[in-house]
């Protein structure tokens, strides 16, 4: 079967419509054309071999053409598809078009490509020159009946051109899929076979071609990315579930892509690389309450009203909810200096000290920008605060307190030049109590011995409890018990290798897992304690 095919270009600056309809004017068609013949251009033909089809011998003769070219064909119906456009006599008439035609398949090229005016294929009869020629020329000549152009060639250009105003007529997308829409082959950003499906599949991956193009016997298993790694873990465990045939997942998927408008970005999770934050069901106010009802605990926060933060707190409020500017409560203490306010939400368990705003601004660039060098002292006291952050002008909280000549601001920018408060105090959470800032001498030297005695005394309890009490590191999927003489950052540090030897594995969202991660200092009840000892105490303290 003889396939014809149409390898279409837009000028290099196409000029549209008000409305980005592009007329026939601003494309170009490559023709072939022969010096010893009257009937000299026509467009490509081709022939399919056995088990092809026209798009896959269209890209066969493209190959055969040059190798370099991103060939990407596209089939054209020979006959109208838009309903209501035809009547009895044209509907007959494209039915037997359609029956004479050979398929017409279009091949579409982006930007120019100077070394196709040089190509030439072979031919019995000589040598075919190749070159691009405007399509509405083209087509005034077809509709003209030039002699130069054979009959079956004008027909393929005129229904080119009816076929290119359908679709934009369709689509006002459908030029940019078209022309900017990259061949199957470089949208295919990483290649993954599952080998509880078919270990077979994996001998031929792209993964595993040596540098001559054929397979290695060997996968390379130790080149898998750590999301692959995680996501063939998943897979695994949902064959032992239930069975399946086949299963495939492109996490990358409408991401960085011009040829469509993005309403959505889908998300997706690769190590290293920042969630997009997503507000909850819960979270999603009615547009007709007030900002006063829909974030309760931000006009707390802004009244500097600290019991009822505290009130709000304890019945499960979100201390890192943002409001409508993409502010926390935090931020709103730091900026209108609400210091008691302030000291109840760094207390709590669950509270960001380093959260931004739509602007890159934390709590601690707040308190520096407004010269409030108390709450500059207070949020660098706690043990996560970081006070490198920039903003979106590349600005750190020291940045925009440094240079103003006023006394409160120039306390700030010592306190953040210093950092003398930031190392010498870490958190330690309460079994249900809040979380205390315990000062220790040296973060990195504190032993659990150290930091249990020092929070037993700030509870103002004795010596002998520390008998039945011991400090954890814990998250959801570990808890351990440290020894009194071991230090506790040196495990805070170690935390991920804890997690990957001993943790449960990690399950639900990735992003949520991530959070359920992170490592947290607790008092807690030692697991070696005697009930005795415990019943002893108990009494004692009575």
């Amino acid at each position: 079967m003889e396939v014809s095919v149409a390898i279409i270009r837009l000028r290099p600056s196409p000029i549209g419509t008000e409305s980005g309809f592009l007329a026939p004017n601003n494309y170009e068609v490559l023709v072939s054309s022969a010096s010893d013949r009257k009937l000299s251009r026509s467009l490509l033909r081709c022939r399919t071999q056995r088990g092809e089809d026209s798009v896959e011998a269209a890209m066969r003769c493209i190959r055969r053409l040059n190798n370099s070219l991103p060939a990407r064909a596209v089939p054209i119906p020979l006959c109208d598809s838009m309903p209501g456009t035809s009547s009895a006599s044209q509907f007959r008439h494209q039915q037997q078009f359609q029956l004479q035609c050979s398929p017409l398949v279009c091949v579409p090229l982006l930007g120019k490509y100077p070394n196709v005016d040089k190509i030439s294929i072979d031919d019995p009869t000589g040598t075919q020159r190749l070159q691009f020629c405007n399509l509405a020329k083209l087509v005034n000549e077809s509709f003209n009946s030039d002699p130069t152009i054979d009959s079956q060639s004008r027909q393929m250009l005129i229904r080119i051109e009816e076929w290119l105003s359908e679709e934009q007529r369709r689509d006002i997308l459908f030029i940019n899929s078209l022309f900017a829409m990259p061949n199957p082959s470089m949208r295919i950003r990483i290649c993954v076979h599952n080998p509880a499906y078919h270990p077979r599949l994996a001998y031929f991956c792209h993964s595993v071609l040596d540098k001559s193009g054929k397979p290695e016997l060997q996968q390379k298993s130790s080149e898998l990315e750590e999301a692959v790694k995680k996501s063939n873990t998943v897979r695994a465990r949902m064959i032992e579930m239930e069975k399946y045939d086949k299963y495939q997942i492109n996490p990358i998927f409408g991401v960085f892509t011009s040829y469509k408008r993005r309403l959505m970005a889908p998300e997706y999770y690769v190590k290293g690389r920042k969630a997009i934050r997503k507000r909850s069901p819960t979270q999603q106010r009615s547009p007709t309450e007030f900002w006063e009802q829909q974030f309760p605990l931000h006009k707390y926060a802004f009244d500097g009203d600290h019991e009822k933060i505290r009130d709000l707190l304890n019945q499960g409020y979100n201390p890192n909810e943002l409001d409508n500017d993409f502010w926390t409560p935090l931020h709103y203490c730091a900026f209108y200096n609400r210091f008691e306010a302030c000291q109840v939400l760094m207390t709590h368990s669950k509270t960001s000290v380093n959260a931004v705003n739509k602007t890159g601004h934390t709590a601690l660039h707040f308190a520096a920008l407004n010269g409030h060098y108390f709450l500059v002292e207070l949020i660098l006291s706690h043990q996560f605060v970081d006070t490198n952050i920039e903003d979106a002008n590349g600005m750190t909280a020291l940045d925009l307190c440094d240079k103003v000549p006023k006394p409160d601001w120039q306390d700030a920018a010592f306190l953040l030049r210093s950092c003398q408060l930031r190392p010498t105090k870490l958190e330690v959470q309460i079994i249900g109590g809040s979380a205390l800032q315990v000062e220790v001498a040296d973060i990195r030297e504190a032993t659990a011995g150290e930091l249990r005695d020092s929070v037993l005394a700030t509870e103002g309890m004795t010596q002998a409890a520390g008998r039945i009490f011991a400090i954890w590191i814990s998250s959801k999927r570990l808890s351990l018990q440290l020894k009194a003489e071991q230090k506790v950052n040196v495990h805070l540090e170690k935390w991920p290798e804890h997690l990957e030897k001993w943790g449960d594995p990690p399950t639900g969202d990735p992003i949520t897992s991530d959070e359920a991660d992170q490592a947290r200092i607790i008092l807690r009840r030692d697991a070696r304690t005697l009930l005795g000892d415990e019943q002893a105490l108990v009494s004692y303290l009575r």
